[in-house]
């Protein structure tokens, strides 16, 4: 995968990473938890957080003149006592 964008804020919201994997591109959520009491970091990823980085993927994508990507996803990578890579975490549904 090649990093496109670290940290893309539009006045919506912010994704923290932008990564391209051939014609697929991934928007990723990274959510790090020092205690899972409360749940991995994944599990903090509610439908409002949800909402929000599906905005802001519309406004990177909105922004590019030449989009060169076919398909898209939504990923939570969860840094806790391990770390998930969680591909397709959420879909637009």
């Amino acid at each position: 995968m090649k990093l496109i964008v670290r940290n893309f804020s539009s006045r919506r919201g912010e994704i923290d990473l932008i990564m391209s994997d051939g014609p697929l591109l991934s928007f990723i959520e990274v959510r790090m938890r020092n205690n899972s009491n409360f749940g991995s970091g994944a599990d903090s990823v509610d439908r409002h957080k949800q909402r929000k980085i599906i905005i802001t993927a519309e406004a990177f994508l909105q922004n590019q003149v030449n989009n060169p990507w076919q398909e898209y996803r939504f990923d939570v990578i969860s840094i806790g006592d391990d770390i998930d890579w969680i591909k397709n975490a959420f879909t637009l549904d």
